[in-house]
């Protein structure tokens, strides 16, 4: 990853959040974090991030519901789907709604650099 980009992280969970936003900051990365779908959509909204990594299951608003209003707004914005927990049928909605990739929460740092990564080649305009 060469440039630097500004990463939005939704999640509830503050230990996951902390952890990730730590090590995205050590590659230079800008982070912001969101405790809730309506924070993201909101922050979204006023500054636009590069990726967007998402979690799929939240207490006030779900990662799908959030998802489906940021495509109404933006089609192209990169979104990554966090999740502690695969579910299949999940998965798919989320395919056919347009997100970049999928993130074990059980995932690596490295699998996660390979996600940004693939993320950037799909999407011109973050290279």
């Amino acid at each position: 990853m060469d440039k630097p980009l500004n990463i939005l992280l939704v999640d509830n969970e503050a230990e996951f959040l902390e952890a990730i936003t730590y090590w995205l900051e050590t590659k230079d990365h800008h982070v912001q974090v969101c405790y809730s779908g309506p924070e993201a959509i909101e922050t979204i909204k006023k500054s636009t991030p590069d990726i967007v990594f998402l979690d799929i299951f939240m207490p006030d608003m779900g990662g799908m519901e959030v998802l489906k209003e940021i495509r109404s707004f933006n089609a192209t914005l990169p979104v990554i789907m966090v999740t502690g927990y695969p579910k299949e049928e999940k998965m798919n909605e989320a395919v056919k709604l347009g997100v970049s990739g999928f993130f074990p929460k059980s995932g690596s740092f490295e699998d996660l650099g390979r996600i940004i990564k693939a993320a950037i080649r799909t999407h011109k305009d973050l290279q």
